[in-house]
């Protein structure tokens, strides 16, 4: 599910920028910024790269802990479960290109703001388990963006960081079967 959601981020961000750019190859990339060792990554070497940040539970959508599928037989499913996913749209570009990357970044805000909603009326081929995707630009401070690039082990590239709503996680596998019991009825004589 999370690797669908990025990748048709990622998708969507590409078109717009081959479209808006008349590029011949793609320059977003679905990646790690980094290799283990704190280099860039070689398939991102002067590319936008989008990548997961942080993943986090939605409280807003309240719903009971499990979800009845039949009454009668007492079947019931685990509730969805609501995420949010923090997706960062960095450019990984080298010096000398570095009006380019801001250029590149700002299209991405851009494009962001105007189409917030990845859904089947704006992406028919949208796969399955995937119904919206909500994108919302994230304020970060200063210190919590230098805690996070930290993390990543690396130093700090132009870039956004987006909150992704309404990835959804539903089985819809059994988890309980309620059985009723009623007590007997007894009668005396007719």
């Amino acid at each position: 599910m999370l690797d669908i959601a990025l990748k048709t981020i990622t998708k969507k961000l590409n078109q717009s920028m081959r479209q808006s750019f008349e590029l011949d190859e793609d320059v977003v990339v679905l990646s790690a910024p980094f290799d283990p060792g704190g280099s860039v990554a070689r398939e991102v070497n002067n590319k936008i790269v989008v990548f997961l940040a942080n993943i986090s539970k939605d409280t807003l959508p309240t719903q009971n802990s499990y979800t009845m599928l039949d009454k009668r037989s007492g079947l019931q499913t685990a509730s969805p479960l609501f995420l949010n996913l923090h997706v960062m749209v960095a450019a990984c570009f080298d010096s000398a290109r570095y009006q380019e990357s801001l250029k590149f970044t700002s299209h991405a805000i851009r494009y962001f703001q105007e189409n917030p909603i990845i859904d089947r009326n704006t992406n028919p081929e949208l796969e399955d388990g995937l119904d919206k995707l909500v994108l919302d630009i994230e304020n970060v401070a200063a210190h919590e963006l230098s805690n996070l690039w930290g993390i990543l082990g690396s130093r700090y590239l132009p870039s956004v960081l987006y909150k992704v709503r309404m990835v959804v996680i539903n089985n819809n596998a059994v988890t309980r079967r309620n059985i009723k019991t009623t007590t007997p009825e007894t009668r005396v004589g007719a």
